[in-house]
């Protein structure tokens, strides 16, 4: 302990890997686990502490799927009817209730139902198996579990996950996490079933696409932390949210939207020449033309007034972003207690921004819960149609410059 620093929580030489054999001989393991050393008079205590640990074992189920079991309900929509036997006032009677959550994604068959043997708690198991003829990349579990937690606005993990592919099965025994849930709720309406697998497909496929190795997706990196906002303050928030647009933003598919063409450049570098030539000190100019530097790219507003004549985005969405961004990145934000439903709906006007940029982003078409007005009414969203518009945009800009 006398090697321990201030600052420094734990040191490397306290970790160590972890090899546990259990009774059948399987072999479960840790990469890097905590070990804690309690020495007393006639004994000494190891004691290790992870958050996962994990077997790999052959396995000859030919099936390639995964097996995820929640502590929590992910609140999926239930659409397939089960029945039941209750009994009420002393009678038995049949129910008829959905039960279970079942949709096809990229040839998967998935299925999501409460665990029947856990009786005292809310424990659900989500199963997803590939069919037959059909194949899955190797992280294929990895990027449906990102679909999944984009879909239901949760950051989800499951206590237990078995993955059986190419002859071997992994299971994977986790702490179970909260959730956490805030603010930032699911961007589907609940009974909209086969939007929701809809979505799911086509948010798997983005993340197939564009994840790499172990890591998650970019689009997962930048929307995740938004679903884990209880607790905090109403202006972190808006600061998170305000962010997070500009960070979807970057991705490459909008980094060329709202670019001046070549006509507004000439005229720019004409600008900066006069500026060059100012009867001023030249630090001045120097802050000047710095300043003006921004004219010469896109930034993220101007990639939001494109969005928005393609039908991407609604320009009131744009006003709510100008409104939270500014003042809560350099510290003029004031929470005026009159004001506090205006706020909210400049927040929640954010959240519909970033869901319709990752619906245009991952392609999906069909139904979404309208964030950005009261009421949270049901709204459509056609990713295709917003293509088009944005491709239209472009012709009739390269036609003006020609």
């Amino acid at each position: 302990m006398l090697r321990v620093q201030s600052g420094e929580l734990i040191p490397a030489d306290h970790y160590f890997s972890l090899r546990a054999v259990d009774i059948a001989g399987n072999c479960w393991t840790h990469p890097a686990v905590l070990l804690k050393r309690d020495e007393m008079q006639q004994a000494e205590i190891l004691t290790v502490a992870c958050d996962s640990i994990q077997v790999e074992i052959a396995s000859d189920v030919k099936r390639t799927l995964v097996h995820y079991v929640f502590n929590d309900d992910l609140e999926m929509p239930m659409n397939v009817s089960l029945p039941s036997q209750d009994v009420i006032r002393g009678r038995r009677r049949l129910l008829i209730k959905n039960r279970v959550s079942a949709g096809v994604v990229d040839g998967m068959d998935i299925s999501y139902y409460q665990v029947s043997a856990d009786k005292a708690g809310n424990s659900y198991e989500f199963a997803a198996v590939v069919q037959v003829g059909t194949e899955q990349p190797s992280d294929f579990h990895a990027r449906l579990l990102e679909a999944i937690q984009f879909c239901v606005a949760k950051h989800a993990w499951p206590i237990m996950e078995e993955v059986i592919q190419g002859g071997k099965q992994i299971v994977t025994l986790s702490k179970s996490i909260p959730f956490n849930n805030g603010l930032v709720s699911s961007p589907l309406p609940s009974h909209a079933s086969e939007e929701f697998y809809r979505l799911m497909e086509c948010y798997y496929r983005y993340s197939c696409s564009e994840a790499n190795g172990v890591d998650a997706a970019p689009l997962s990196k930048k929307v995740g932390g938004l679903f884990t906002l209880k607790g905090v303050w109403i202006d972190t928030i808006a600061l998170l949210l305000s962010v997070s647009v500009e960070s979807v933003l970057q991705d490459p598919i909008f980094k060329n939207l709202g670019k001046p063409d070549k006509g507004l450049k000439a005229l720019i570098n004409k600008l900066f020449d006069w500026v060059k030539q100012a009867p001023v000190d030249e630090d001045l100019i120097g802050r000047a033309t710095s300043a003006m530097g921004t004219m010469k790219s896109n930034r993220a507003v101007d990639k939001m007034f494109v969005l928005a004549k393609a039908g991407v985005i609604d320009e009131d969405e744009i006003k709510a972003w100008k409104a939270l961004r500014n003042p809560t990145a350099h510290g003029s934000f004031e929470l005026d207690p009159a004001k506090f439903q205006d706020l909210l709906d400049n927040v929640y006007k954010l959240v519909a921004m970033i869901y319709k940029l990752a619906f245009f982003r991952v392609g999906y078409v069909g139904k979404f819960s309208n964030y950005a007005a009261r009421g949270w009414h049901e709204a459509h969203f056609d990713a295709a149609a917003c293509k088009a518009g944005l491709d239209m945009l472009d012709s009739a800009s390269a036609a003006t410059c020609g």
